[in-house]
C-alpha cells in the first residue's frame, strides 16, 4: 500500500488507496503532529520544504488546457469535485458568493507550471473570502498526487514573485510554534 499525508496550516490529510481524506485541524493538533513527524522542526525548515517544490525549470502554462488530464483529476479530488471546473486568466468565474450567472467556475487560473516532474497551479477562489492558492502536484502518470498547497495572502504575477510569496506566507503568525 502506498500513500502520502500532508498537514497545513488548519488541516490534516491523506492520500491512500485511491481515495483523499481530509479534516480540519486546530494549530494544537498541526503542531503535536508535526512535532511526532519531524525531529525538532522550525520555521526556516518548513519554507525550505514548500518553496524546494517550486524551485527548477517550469514551463509557463496560462491556459488550463495545457494542464496534464491527470492534474487536473487529481485537483479535482483535492477540492472534493466530481469534475475540474477552473477558468482562464481574464475570463469571467464566480467572484462573489452571490450567483451573477448560472454555470460559471468559482475558481481561476492565475497561472501554472509544469516540469519534468512537477505541476504547480496558482489560482483564485472567488466566494466571501476571495482568496489566492498554489498547489503542487506530482507528474508521475501512475502515481500523480498532491504533494503540497497554501494559501497565499497575494496573487504573483510571475514565478519569482510566488516563490517570495511563498516564503513569505509561512511564518509567525501562522501559529505553528514547536
Amino acid at each position: 500500500m502506498e500513500g502520502s499525508f500532508g498537514v497545513g496550516k488548519y488541516f490534516l490529510e491523506t492520500q491512500r488507496d485511491g481515495g483523499f481524506y481530509s479534516q480540519q485541524a486546530s494549530a494544537a493538533e498541526v503542531n503535536t503532529f508535526l512535532g511526532l513527524v519531524l525531529d525538532k522542526p522550525d520555521l526556516q525548515t518548513m519554507k525550505a520544504g514548500n518553496v524546494h517544490h517550486l524551485n527548477g525549470t517550469f514551463k509557463i502554462i496560462t491556459t488550463t488546457n495545457l494542464l496534464l488530464a491527470q492534474i487536473k483529476s487529481a485537483f479535482a479530488g483535492l477540492i472534493h469535485d466530481s469534475r475540474f471546473e477552473m477558468a482562464d486568466p481574464g475570463q469571467e468565474f464566480q467572484l462573489t458568493d452571490v450567483i451573477t450567472r448560472e454555470g460559471l467556475p468559482s475558481r481561476r487560473l492565475i497561472f501554472g507550471g509544469l516540469s519534468e516532474r512537477e505541476c504547480f497551479m496558482h489560482d483564485e477562489r472567488g466566494g466571501y473570502s476571495h482568496s489566492y492558492y498554489v498547489d503542487v502536484f506530482s507528474t508521475a502518470p501512475s502515481n500523480t498526487r498532491f504533494l503540497w498547497g497554501e494559501a497565499l495572502c497575494n496573487p504573483a504575477k510571475d514565478l519569482p514573485e510566488l516563490r517570495s510569496e511563498v516564503s513569505a506566507t509561512i511564518g509567525p503568525s501562522d501559529g505553528l510554534t514547536f
